[in-house]
């Protein structure tokens, strides 16, 4: 603890020093709700004396770095905890509040005395005599369990930036693949009888040639497109073991972050797994999902249900909404169809692609109130019904 440190006249208590109780009983109920609550924030104090360089800390921040405390530690000592960027972010600011009496927070990067990592979130403000900074206090918070979210969010956002631009190039590339085959074909068909026909007829050698490089190209371009075809039906992804609940939780943390207006109800009539491609499928259910999010904008209730249930050798995902439903004789999985301004339409288009490339099956309803999308996968066998 810190110790109640008497005040000079004229001078402002400090953060740390002032209003314990002049009664030493009172004084030791009030450290002791103050720790306990500092203990149960993760929360600790510090102060420095600009004056007299010396740092104060409270129980928790001995904690935190894991030193013993009531040692003595000195901020030379202190800042070697903080990895080098941090530090460099760290002393800018802190040298800013200094000259203008203001204050700081900064997230920090430490390794304790006993070598482990952490993330800390540091906030300091300046107290000031007749216009001279004399003393910084503030406090100290492990935050490095809401690191490790972040960090686990901003991967599977990564992952499905990555994944939705693998779908997007594989479906463009299936649609060309299959749209060329059959004009190239006819360009093969029409060289080859125009060649026979002119077989009896006296016409000029680079015609001839001519021809029988159309019918050479056309073949070689026709054998481009079915070697691609072969690549992107035997590239369907890492098809692996999972929980498919698990990979819904993370599309929702995904798609809608805490500050969405969005409800979700979730119900999980199977815990079984599915063999697939994790990151694939999680791409289909965060699409769905934003779809979903974006057609409830402005709609007083804005729900979403999402529910799983087994259905012979397969597991059955239902995301529902409470928007205004589905548009009447609309496919919205072709590639061509968008009912949104400015977008590309090959959202659903791809969810297709990746369900079914996993052996499953995609549709969609207009339910009495809201859209409601539908996909199934494989059950892993083995997996519990």
């Amino acid at each position: 603890m810190f110790e109640n440190k008497p005040q000079s006249a004229g001078k402002q208590p400090s953060l740390c020093s002032c209003s314990l109780p002049s009664d030493p009983k009172d004084a030791t109920d009030y450290r002791k709700m103050y720790e306990r609550v500092s203990k149960m924030a993760s929360i600790g104090v510090w102060e420095f004396d600009l004056l007299r360089h010396e740092l104060s800390w409270s129980d928790a921040v001995y904690d935190l770095f894991e030193v013993p405390r009531g040692k003595a530690i000195t901020r030379c000592a202190a800042v070697q905890f903080y990895s080098g960027e941090s530090r460099i972010e760290m002393e800018a600011l802190r040298a800013q509040a200094i000259e203008s009496g203001g204050s700081f927070s900064i997230d920090i990067k430490v390794t304790t005395a006993l070598g482990n990592l952490r993330w800390i979130n540091l906030t300091a403000d300046v107290e000031q005599e007749n216009g001279i900074s004399v003393r910084i206090f503030g406090t100290k918070q492990d935050i490095t369990e809401r690191k490790r979210a972040q960090e686990q969010v901003k991967h599977l956002q990564s992952e499905r930036t990555h994944t939705a631009s693998r779908a997007a190039m594989g479906s463009i590339a299936a649609t060309l693949a299959h749209e060329l085959s059959q004009p190239l074909a006819c360009i093969v068909s029409y060289a080859t009888g125009t060649a026979e026909y002119l077989k009896s007829v006296q016409i000029p050698a680079p015609a001839a040639i001519g021809l029988r490089e159309i019918e050479v190209n056309a073949l070689r371009a026709g054998d481009v497109m079915r070697r691609m075809r072969r690549m992107i039906e035997k590239g369907r992804g890492n098809s692996e073991p999972f929980d498919l609940t698990t990979v819904l939780k993370d599309a929702v943390i995904v798609a809608c972050p805490p500050s969405a207006k969005v409800s979700f109800k979730l119900q999980f009539g199977h815990s079984g797994t599915v063999a697939a491609d994790r990151v694939q499928v999680m791409q289909v259910a965060v699409n769905i999902i934003r779809n979903a999010s974006e057609a409830m904008e402005g709609s007083r209730d804005q729900e979403i249900f999402i529910a799983t249930h087994e259905e012979g050798d397969f597991i059955i995902v239902t995301i529902a909404d409470t928007g205004p439903g589905l548009p009447a004789d609309l496919n919205l999985f072709e590639p061509v169809d968008s009912s949104k301004a400015g977008g590309m339409g090959i959202g659903l288009s791809i969810c297709r692609t990746i369900v079914e490339g996993n052996g499953g099956k995609i549709w969609a309803l207009s339910a009495a109130s809201g859209a409601q999308f539908c996909f199934k996968l494989p059950k892993l066998d083995g997996s519990p019904g």
